[in-house]
């Protein structure tokens, strides 16, 4: 895999001496090799990382057939391309992705399965394309003024290059801080910088003598419903899955995943183990744990400590490394100055950052360069609530079959059928008469209004589903959001890029996801089974001990208040220096500012939940303006 950078001039040349500040900017990513071209209107470059064999000898960017080229690429269906365009079968990536465009041009993309972004330039023809995979997994940011082009897969480098001085874009991050939830990007496409975007998953760029085209080559709702048995989609599901693992274990290393005691990141375990194993090779898994000391709320629904979940998978597959990390120490704060500049951006998800930052860098340390998850399977592979399938047949006109499920549903789970009715009755509520409005927000007042929040919200609730009872275009909005494949690329890609690692979500593959879309509504839940493409189509394969857990949940990052309360002698006066920051006030109101100083003005206490959260949020802005300053 690789970071690629690029700008393109129309007219004059290029700034000198932009390489080094580029490669310093790269330092604190773990790149393996970097080169780079400059010749007359164009600079273009690469930094390597030998996450593969075949990445060694990667030869990138290069200058060929007429073209400067530079790519970001892991290809998954590897055998069949080299045979269709005649290549030897150590061919890295970057030559296969190269061949491929060379003879299909934009239509590579309905060839190509795997990760990929990618850049191609001619200049007699004065034709630039940008490319980016299906989920947009490896994302690529571009900028567009005065007729030049710039483009790099992390932003520092268009900064760098640009002419102008980059301005923060204030809608991206009132966006951002609107809620507090994990959620980073309301709009799809715009950065924390104003003029630079991020190219959406499943899209291309056209660049041709100043015509500036965007082309959607991908989108999965317009595939027709798959006419097949109950046993043949389950089938379908089982046959489609291992491939897709089968054909991203592909490294220069160990391979590694992030292992809860849920359905999603235990059957990519179990698969993976599976081909493994016949290789003679392990799987290496890594589980986040609480403090020892952490004791829990008393909610039984929820799992506190997934290991003994994770040791269920011991006895059927014996070619697992399991290791559960602890991270004591750490905590939503403590490592903001280091991830806000490899993430490039005021991340919400530092709850879960403490335990996945900690496993990508203990992996690395371990020999993995490939790092498995299963982080989207709640939207494709484990996804369907019975209020879903329901509310689906009927509005569908199945009455009959509609009645049925809600029977079979309260016999296996004994309810009676005049609760299942009101849970019925009550999803219908939520749909059509509650409005979806943030009632609490740390913003300054006007701000909502002046950009649209609580409309962008409502139409992120009315066109992505995920909850209990989801129409049918709400459930293919879940299974494809432009918006989320947005910020899981920009995740994955960066924190790949900082631990020399690759991370791969067979659960997001294209594959999949087309599939999952494609089945009808009645193969993710039905005879009383929810989630049910693993829980009835995995067996045999992930533990029944996993499979049938119906009542209870495992939450990661459950202790955070805990590590507030631990570490708090040694953050307080870095958190006082980020409240104070006088950049919020653009953003944050100050009324909230001053009800969160009064209440952590004597530590953190057990009922600070809310506050933390809020803490987080607004900590994370003000290193956001502190980085961007150094």
């Amino acid at each position: 895999m690789s970071a690629i950078w690029g700008e393109i001039r129309k007219n004059g040349q290029v700034s000198n001496g932009k390489e080094q500040e580029i490669e310093e900017s790269l330092s604190k990513y773990c790149i393996d090799r970097i080169h780079s071209i400059q010749e007359e209107n164009i600079l273009i470059g690469c930094g390597i990382q030998f996450v593969t064999k075949e990445a060694e000898a990667e030869q990138l960017p290069q200058k060929k057939e007429g073209f400067y080229y530079a790519a970001d690429v892991m290809i998954d269906n590897r055998e069949q391309l080299l045979k269709e365009l005649g290549l030897e079968k150590d061919a890295p990536d970057g030559e296969i992705l190269f061949g491929a465009f060379l003879k299909w041009k934009e239509q590579m993309v309905d060839h190509v399965i795997g990760i990929f972004s990618a850049v191609f330039y001619h200049p007699q023809t004065e034709c630039v394309w940008i490319f980016t995979d299906h989920t947009g997994s490896r994302c690529i940011n571009y900028c567009i003024e005065d007729d030049n082009i710039y483009f790099s897969t992390t932003i520092e480098p268009i900064i760098k290059m640009r002419r102008r001085k980059t301005e923060i874009c204030k809608k991206w991050l009132v966006a951002c801080a609107s809620n507090c939830s994990a959620d980073l990007y309301l709009y799809e496409s715009l950065t924390p910088f104003k003029d630079i975007y991020q190219l959406e998953a499943g899209h291309y760029l056209k660049i041709e003598k100043g015509k500036v085209q965007k082309v959607q080559y991908w989108n999965p709702k317009k595939l027709p419903k798959l006419r097949v048995s109950d046993e043949e989609a389950l089938q379908l599901f089982r046959d489609t899955f291992e491939q897709c693992i089968k054909d991203v274990l592909r490294s220069n290393g160990n391979t590694g995943i992030t292992l809860s005691s849920g359905l999603d990141s235990t059957s990519v375990a179990c698969v993976a183990a599976r081909i493994l194993k016949e290789k003679g090779q392990v799987l290496h898994s890594y589980t986040a744990v609480p403090l020892k000391e952490f004791v829990g709320n008393g909610d039984s629904s929820q799992i506190i400590n997934e290991e003994a979940g994770v040791r269920v998978l011991a006895k059927d597959y014996d070619n697992i490394d399991m290791s559960f990390l602890e991270c004591r120490g750490k905590d939503a704060i403590s490592d903001l100055e280091r991830l806000v500049p490899i993430l490039e951006c005021p991340y919400k998800s530092g709850v879960n950052l403490v335990w996945l930052d900690e496993i990508y860098a203990t992996a690395r340390k371990e020999g993995c360069r490939l790092i498995l998850k299963g982080q989207f399977g709640n939207s494709t592979i484990s996804y369907g609530s019975i209020l879903t399938t329901v509310y689906q047949l009927i509005s569908s006109g199945h009455l009959i079959r509609a009645f049925h499920e809600m029977r079979e549903f309260g016999k296996a789970k004994h309810i009676r059928m005049r609760n299942v009715i009101r849970g019925i009755l009550m999803g219908y509520k939520c749909i059509f008469f509650e409005k979806t409005k943030l009632k609490d927000t740390l913003l300054r007042e006007g701000l909502k209004e002046k950009y649209g929040i609580d409309e962008q919200i409502a139409r992120i609730d009315r066109t992505e589903g995920g909850g209990e009872m989801d129409s049918k275009r709400k459930r293919l909005g879940f299974m494809y959001s432009l918006r989320v494949f947005q910020h899981l690329g920009a995740f994955d890609t960066r924190l790949g890029l900082a631990n020399g690692i690759i991370i791969r979500d067979p659960t997001k593959d294209k594959r999949i996801i087309e599939l999952c879309m494609r089945l009808p509504i009645t193969a993710f839940a039905s005879e009383g089974i929810e989630r049910r493409l693993v829980r009835k189509g995995m067996k045999g394969i992930v533990p029944k001990e996993i499979r049938e857990v119906w009542l209870q949940r495992g939450v990661q990052g459950i202790d955070y208040l805990l590590r507030f309360q631990s570490n708090w002698p040694s953050i307080q006066s870095k958190v006082n220096r980020y409240l104070d920051n006088k950049e919020l006030k653009e953003y944050i109101s100050q009324q909230k500012l001053e009800e969160i100083k009064k209440a952590i003005d004597n530590g953190i206490e057990n009922d600070m939940e809310k506050t933390c959260i809020e803490l987080l949020t607004i900590c994370s802005m003000s290193q956001f303006f502190e980085s961007i300053k150094a």
